[in-house]
């Protein structure tokens, strides 16, 4: 899908997701358009959504008053400690990741539910795993 000014496409609604590590359809659209509104699957409204484009992103925090950090903000986060590898600490594994190797059916986990996020600095978690980076 793609508004009229951009060329650029905002998100898949078709998007497969993948059958690995036990999922079935991991990672797939949860979200589909009707011609006049969005609506996610029954039980996907706190996972991540998959398939959507950086334009994308960018019109949703536009829309609502938001922006995406910059790379730097983001890897500010992400390094908390100065040391990290990942943005969760200096391994990853999957116990405080949804990552390679993570058994679950639908591929991706509701936000916020693996690892502890208070251990990960600045009360975030997510910043690496859950989705394909």
């Amino acid at each position: 899908m793609s508004d009229t000014t951009h060329s650029q496409p905002y998100y898949d609604l078709a998007g497969s997701g993948e059958t690995c590590d036990g999922a079935t359809n991991g990672g797939a659209t949860r979200i589909h358009y009707s011609g006049s509104s969005f609506s996610v699957d029954s039980g996907f409204e706190n996972h991540p959504v998959t398939y959507v484009s950086w334009y994308g992103a960018t019109a949703f925090c536009n829309y609502y008053g938001y922006r995406l950090p910059t790379e730097w903000e983001w890897q500010a986060v992400a390094d908390y400690y100065g040391s990290y590898t990942y943005g969760c600490g200096t391994s990853i594994n999957n116990g405080i990741a949804n990552y390679v190797g993570s058994t679950h059916l639908n591929g991706t986990t509701v936000v916020g539910s693996i690892g502890d996020p208070s251990g990960y600095g600045y009360g975030i978690c997510d910043m690496a795993g859950n989705v394909w980076e």
